[in-house]
């Protein structure tokens, strides 16, 4: 008996470890699997579903229903989805028949590589989430497009519960919602990050243009939002009872809002921006923060917005100033690029401040001389109008 015992565990010892596969999915389902939804339900931990170049829509997939044309099961983790050609040639088209994806839960998975489009959120759910609704999950989407999606509550991505994807190297452009244009965070003690994003061109019928948050934190490094607009409140950020959250290192331009065009607070005790491009906001002035919100600014460039931008509420952190940042490019024309003399450049911050390169893009253009005024120096002037 002693005998079998060791034998069998020395084939055990000696038996291959599981080899992580990859399931290839193409449009004319001639792959490994034959749509999307089946490579991800076939996967096991380690596995990856490789999407061939083309355009996966609603009808040809042939997957949908009330949760979304994909649908990753609650638990189901530890494999990635990818689009072989990238998101310019890898495309979800939910073909505003249904959401595009739904993750369900304890999910920690990476998804990169693909354009998301057309997804129009489903009433079940409170028409949550045009794009994408993530729930309870950890997951990575790297380079992804978000585009052209429609919901009430987070027109590309809902994500609720205790959830803190990452989002890295991703767009969102023309989706639409009452509430969160392109982004809708909602009750979670864990904080998603956005690193090197673009928002452009979201419009929220009510608040947050590009990104609304109620009980939850966010983090936002390296990113450019503009041209996003809410008919109410935040052109670019609206947030309500989040935990401390933080505006790092970018660029917030040309949006527009009834109320705040780039952030607007309520009960917000700790929001920080950091290292950050404040500009072109239209419509009214930049900032509100109201019912205790604590907004803190420091070695920012807060210049060309609407008057009476800084009120109570917002706190001077210090290596703050107004100066034209000497965007590459003309009011209107998306080029957010700095020249190489702007004050907002590593090394030419007007009163010498160790601050770093500000905004979220670095100089690629010739330099222009500006006459930058400080921090102090323009809340003086605002002062001295009143």
């Amino acid at each position: 008996m002693r005998r079998t015992l060791t034998a069998f565990l020395l084939l055990a010892a000696m038996a291959p470890a599981a080899v992580a596969r990859t399931w290839y999915v193409k449009a004319d389902h001639s792959g490994d699997a034959p749509t999307i939804q089946a490579g991800i339900d076939s996967a096991a931990v380690g596995d990856t579903v490789l999407v061939a170049a083309g355009t996966y829509g609603w009808t040809a997939q042939g997957t949908g229903n009330d949760y979304g044309m994909i649908y990753i099961q609650r638990g189901q983790n530890g494999f990635v989805l990818r689009g072989e050609g990238g998101a310019q040639s890898t495309v979800l088209d939910g073909e505003y028949r249904g959401r595009v994806m739904f993750v369900a839960g304890w999910n920690d998975i990476v998804v990169e590589g693909f354009t998301i489009r057309r997804g129009m959120a489903p009433a079940y759910g409170d028409w949550t989430g045009g794009g994408l609704a993530t729930h309870l999950s950890h997951d990575i989407y790297r380079e992804c497009v978000f585009r052209d999606n429609i919901a009430n509550y987070g027109g590309a991505i809902w994500c609720g519960g205790v959830s803190s994807p990452q989002l890295v190297d991703c767009e969102f452009f023309n989706n639409q919602a009452i509430n969160g244009g392109a982004v809708f965070l909602v009750n979670s003690s864990e904080t998603p990050t956005f690193r090197n994003c673009t928002f452009t061109r979201n419009r929220a019928t009510g608040s947050g243009g590009a990104l609304y948050a109620v009980h939850n934190g966010f983090n936002l490094e390296q990113c450019l939002i503009a041209f996003n607009s809410a008919e109410s409140q935040g052109g670019a950020i609206f947030a309500r009872n989040v935990w401390p959250s933080s505006v790092t290192s970018c660029t917030i331009a040309e949006n527009m809002a009834g109320e705040a065009t780039a952030i607007f607070l309520n009960a917000c005790p700790s929001v920080q921006v950091s290292r950050s491009i404040v500009a072109r906001g239209s419509g009214s002035p930049t900032f509100t923060a109201i019912n205790g919100s604590v907004l803190s600014i420091s070695c920012s460039d807060v210049y060309g917005n609407s008057p009476d931008s800084f009120p109570a509420g917002v706190l001077d952190a210090g290596g703050n100033f107004s100066a034209d940042p000497q965007f590459c490019g003309a009011v209107g024309s998306g080029v957010f690029s700095i020249s190489g003399g702007s004050p907002c450049a590593p090394g030419l911050h007007p009163d010498g401040a160790g601050c770093g390169l500000i905004g979220a893009l670095a100089p690629v253009c010739g330099g222009v001389s500006v006459k930058p005024i400080t921090w102090g120096q323009l809340k003086d002037i605002y002062r001295g109008a009143r």
